[in-house]
């Protein structure tokens, strides 16, 4: 054939022979189609023809290889070179039939073959002699939005990913792909080392349209058995995905690093200079798992710090705002905050979050006093927000905030009604006590539950009490622009975990735990925590808010009932390392 034949046209060339050999009598299978197409294509092409041979029965189609064919055509770009000539083609078809009736349609072949052959030109390919309805290239282009792939596109490459996987419990099985061009998985803590794809992330579309997106890329660290015998290997170029379901191991990225693989009934080896490193088989509906474990580092069993891309750590700190934890990251604030990003830190200054657009847009502020005070606890401005249009989890409908005028530390109280004031006031006192500080002055607005006769009495010694100038909350401030950040984080977040909003009160808790941990400007790089409590805050403990987390179950359990419960974070223990769930 001529070595410019595009692949759509080389198949469409065998599928008219057939259609040829039909009308004479020697019907042709879509087995024998297929066979002669995959024996026709040259060594650069052995991978997908390995990977055809993994394929359920049922999915061994036309409709599943053409479009197969196309895209290792592109990434061939174009360089395929088909060695068939139109002897070859006609001979591998006539396979079926005895040599009498060879001899019996040699000579007529041409001629009914003329008379049955269309005439004219496809309107869809352009290409003389077939119809649009028999043009392979229509045939796979309206087959080309099938829900059995889906797409990462962007100016660097194009990435494929199986889309609809049947349910499979277990999240450490890895899922050969050989339609998948990177490996990928959700598990960050599986990274032995991960940095961001770029200052853009990589959107990833579904067949069911969903998008999804790849923020980083990494290494991890995985054990392979076969015969009994457990071998160590580093998985390299790994996109971490966050929201994809499955970790996928990608055939054709394996083969790109010189692997080779075949698979033969149930099984898949896959080999690395020669020998068989990976072991595969067939588990649950068609697919084969890998016998590989990724393998974590003796950190990765606590609440490490390993470098992750910014975007990681902006939803980890409630949709901070990156150019402060950058700041932290390069400085000596916190510890266990490590962001890969470090080198790329300028092409953050106009990252989009669209999530921080639903949580946090507003107008422009007053303009803030200079002045401060002296010392920790010296003046603590106090707010009350509420009521809430939705309870929370543990029936709070309004919620107090205190912040500290010198260090910016901040308190959050959800609270059932207004009354429940005095208790949040003893408990900020305890608390600046526990710190070695001793509160000198409140301020606060001049709502009726602030002039109460038990509130007077917990603060009639050596506590002065001020108030703001009647419809005048300007002169509260502080304590409203707190509110307004806290409230915010906390909207930004249920927002980006898809949390419903009676989870406010945690999410309020942990925003306020989360700003005492980021630098403000006017403390010189330092943070609140670190000005109100003396100590740096240490930052490895820190989860993305509503991710998934797994508790173990002590007690009260049968020798073969799951040891964990699957559950949500949503907030953190005050006083102690321990995570709520």
């Amino acid at each position: 054939m001529n070595p410019k034949l595009s692949m759509a046209d080389h198949v469409a060339k065998i599928e008219e022979l057939a259609k040829q050999l039909s009308d004479l009598g020697q019907k042709q299978d879509e087995t024998v189609i297929i066979t002669k197409v995959l024996t026709s294509l040259p060594a650069k092409y052995r991978h997908v023809i390995s990977a055809w041979d993994l394929l359920p029965t049922n999915e061994q189609t036309m409709v599943n290889l053409l479009p197969r064919l196309l895209k290792e055509e592109e990434l061939n770009k174009g360089t395929t070179d088909l060695k068939l000539s139109d002897d070859e083609d006609s001979a591998a078809l006539y396979s079926k039939s005895n040599k009498k009736t060879q001899g019996n349609h040699k000579k007529s072949t041409s001629s009914q073959a003329d008379k049955q052959k269309f005439k004219g030109t496809c309107h869809y390919c352009k290409n003389p002699g077939h119809m649009k309805r028999d043009c392979y290239k229509f045939k796979a282009n309206q087959k080309g939005g099938n829900a059995n792939s889906v797409t990462v596109d962007n100016s660097a490459s194009v990435l494929t990913v199986t889309s609809e996987w049947p349910t499979i419990n277990n999240k450490d099985v890895w899922l050969p792909d050989s339609g998948a061009s990177d490996h990928m998985t959700s598990r960050e803590e599986w990274f032995t080392k991960l940095e961001s794809v770029g200052d853009r992330e990589r959107p990833v579309t579904l067949g069911n349209n969903k998008v999804i997106f790849a923020i980083g890329k990494g290494e991890i660290q995985f054990e392979a058995r076969v015969a009994d015998k457990i071998t160590k290997y580093t998985m390299a170029d790994v996109l971490y995905v966050p929201d994809i379901s499955r970790n996928l191991f990608s055939l054709g990225a394996a083969a790109a690093k010189g692997a080779e693989y075949s698979g033969k009934q149930d099984v898949l080896k896959i080999y690395s200079k020669g020998k068989l490193a990976i072991f595969g088989k067939k588990f649950k509906h068609g697919l084969y798992s890998l016998d590989i474990r990724a393998v974590k580092s003796a950190e990765s069993n606590i609440a490490q710090s390993k470098a992750v891309p910014l975007q990681v750590w902006h939803e980890r700190l409630g949709h901070a705002n990156y150019k402060s934890i950058l700041e932290l990251a390069k400085g000596e604030a916190v510890v266990g905050l490590k962001c890969s990003d470090l080198k790329t830190s300028g092409q953050h200054d106009n990252k989009f979050c669209e999530a921080c657009i639903f949580g946090k847009q507003h107008k422009i502020p007053y303009k803030e006093s200079e002045n401060r005070a002296g010392a920790p606890a010296e003046l603590i401005h106090f707010n009350v927000v509420g009521p809430m249009s939705t309870a929370s989890l543990g029936g709070s409908t309004v919620m107090a905030v205190f912040v500290d005028d010198h260090s910016g530390f901040t308190f959050a109280y959800p609270m059932k009604d207004r009354s429940f004031i005095v208790d949040a006031i003893q408990d900020v006192l305890a608390t600046a006590s526990a710190a070695g500080h001793k509160v000198r002055r409140f301020r606060s607005d001049n709502a009726k539950e602030f002039k109460s006769t038990s509130l007077k009495k917990i603060l009639q010694h050596l506590i002065v009490h001020e108030f703001s100038t009647p419809r005048n909350p300007q002169q509260n401030g502080r304590a409203k622009r707190v509110n307004r950040t806290i409230g915010e984080m906390a909207r930004t977040m249920l927002v980006s975990a898809n949390m419903p909003l009676y989870m406010w009160a945690e999410a309020s808790r942990t925003a306020a735990l989360i700003r005492n941990r980021i630098p403000l400007a006017r403390l010189r790089g330092r943070t609140p925590y670190e000005v109100w409590t003396g100590r740096k805050s240490d930052m490895s403990m820190l989860r993305i808010f509503g991710s998934k987390a797994y508790n173990l179950i002590d007690t009260d359990r049968s020798k073969f009932s799951k040891k964990s419960l699957a559950t949500i974070l949503v907030d953190y223990e005050p006083g102690q390392k321990a995570y709520r769930l």
